[in-house]
C-alpha cells in the first residue's frame, strides 16, 4: 500500500508580528527550503490549528463558532451524553492593565484537578438557576450544555492571547445574557477560597471563564487512516469520524514515524512546535522541524519510500511534493519566507 504524508505545522511562515529578516533561522533549513521549492503549490485552509484540523476532516463551517465544545468533550467526558449544544465554559486569568483587562488563558494557570472541581462546584451556583450545568472535563477544559443553539458568535482563544478581551466577547442575539453570566462568573470567582489560596501563594488566580467554541456534535468520515496529533481537536475528530482512524502521539522524529508507517496508508501528522508569537522560540522549533521531519521526509520521497508528502501551513497555501517532482532540479531553492510569496 502506498505511503502519503500530510503534514499540517500551523506557523511555518513565522510570527505574523515580524519581518521575515527578524526571524531568519539560526542555521541553514536546506531541506525545508527544498521542498517547498520544488513542491506544487495549491489554495489550502487558513487560520489557527483548530480552524485546520477541521479542515482536515472535511467540516467546512462558513461564519459559524467550530464546535471546538462537543468535539473536545468526546476526549473528556465520553461517559456523558453527547446530545445538546456544547459550549466551553473555560477556567482564565485576565490582566487588568490600566482600563483593559487583557486574556490570558488556562494553560498558565497550572491548576490541580482537585482545584478545578471546587471551582466548577462553586460556579454551578451561577449556570444552574438557569438550567444549565458546569462540567469540568480537564482542569483546564469545562463545559455547558444548552438544549438549543444560544444564537451567538463568540471567540477563539488562541486568536486572542494578550488582548483587551473587550471587542472578543460573545457577540449576537444573547449577547447581553452572556456577559452577564461572565459577569456573574467573576464575582463567584473573586470570593473562591481557592482563589485566595492562590492568591497567598503568589500564583495566578482564575478570575473569569472563557466562553467558546459553541455547537452540536459533528460527525465525519475523513480518509486518514492514521493520526498522529498531540492537541485534544485532533484526538476528538478523529473519535468522533465514522471512519476507522487510529490515533498516535507524535513521535519525536520523522525516522521514528517512517518506521511506525511502514505498511503505508493515509497519514496525518500534527506538529504544534513553530506555532507561537515568540521569534526565539519559533526559530528553535523551526529548526527541529527541518532537522527531526523533513530531513527523513525529504530523503524518503527521493528514494521512493514516501509517495506523496503535503504540508499545511495555515497560511492559505499548501506545498505537495511527489518523488518526481523532488528531481526538479532547475528550480532555484529560495529562502523560507520568499516560498510564500505569490
Amino acid at each position: 500500500m502506498p505511503t502519503q504524508l500530510t503534514m499540517i505545522i500551523p506557523g511555518l511562515q513565522g510570527p505574523a508580528n515580524h519581518a521575515p529578516q527578524e526571524i531568519g533561522a539560526d542555521r541553514p533549513l536546506r531541506a525545508m527550503e527544498t521542498l517547498l521549492s520544488r513542491a506544487d503549490r495549491s489554495s489550502g485552509g487558513a487560520g489557527p490549528l483548530e480552524s485546520l484540523l477541521f479542515n482536515a476532516f472535511g467540516h467546512v463551517t462558513g461564519d459559524a463558532d467550530l464546535p471546538v465544545a462537543a468535539v473536545t468533550k468526546a476526549v473528556d467526558m465520553m461517559d456523558i451524553d453527547g446530545g445538546g449544544w456544547w459550549l466551553r465554559a473555560d477556567p482564565v486569568h485576565l490582566d487588568a492593565d490600566r482600563d483593559t483587562l487583557v486574556f490570558r488563558d488556562s494553560a498558565g494557570l497550572g491548576l490541580s484537578d482537585q482545584e478545578a472541581a471546587q471551582l466548577v462546584r462553586e460556579l454551578d451556583q451561577v449556570f444552574l438557576p438557569r438550567g444549565w450545568h458546569l462540567h469540568m472535563g480537564a482542569a483546564q477544559r469545562w463545559y455547558l450544555r444548552l438544549p438549543d443553539d444560544p444564537r451567538m458568535h463568540t471567540r477563539m482563544p488562541s486568536l486572542m492571547m494578550g488582548q483587551d478581551i473587550r471587542p472578543h466577547l460573545p457577540r449576537g442575539e444573547q449577547a447581553a445574557l452572556w456577559h452577564m453570566v461572565m459577569n456573574e462568573a467573576q464575582m463567584q470567582l473573586h470570593m473562591s477560597p481557592v482563589n485566595h489560596r492562590r492568591e497567598a501563594l503568589g500564583l495566578p488566580v482564575v478570575n473569569s471563564v472563557w466562553i467558546w467554541g459553541g455547537g452540536y456534535t459533528p460527525r465525519s468520515r475523513a480518509p486518514w487512516d492514521h493520526l498522529w496529533c498531540n492537541h485534544v481537536v485532533g484526538r476528538g475528530l478523529a473519535r468522533l469520524n465514522d471512519g476507522d482512524i487510529m490515533y498516535h502521539p507524535v513521535p519525536d522524529h520523522g525516522d521514528d514515524w517512517l518506521t511506525q508507517s511502514a505498511s503505508g496508508g493515509f497519514h496525518l501528522v500534527v506538529l504544534e512546535t513553530v506555532d507561537t508569537d515568540d521569534p526565539q522560540q519559533w526559530r528553535s522549533g523551526l529548526q527541529g522541524v527541518n532537522d527531526r521531519w523533513i530531513v527523513p521526509a525529504l530523503a524518503a520521497i527521493k528514494a521512493g519510500t514516501l509517495d506523496r508528502l503535503t504540508l499545511v501551513t495555515g497560511n492559505g497555501t499548501d506545498f505537495t511534493l511527489t518523488p518526481s517532482a523532488s528531481k526538479r532540479w532547475w528550480r532555484r531553492t529560495k529562502k523560507l519566507h520568499d516560498s510564500f510569496l505569490a
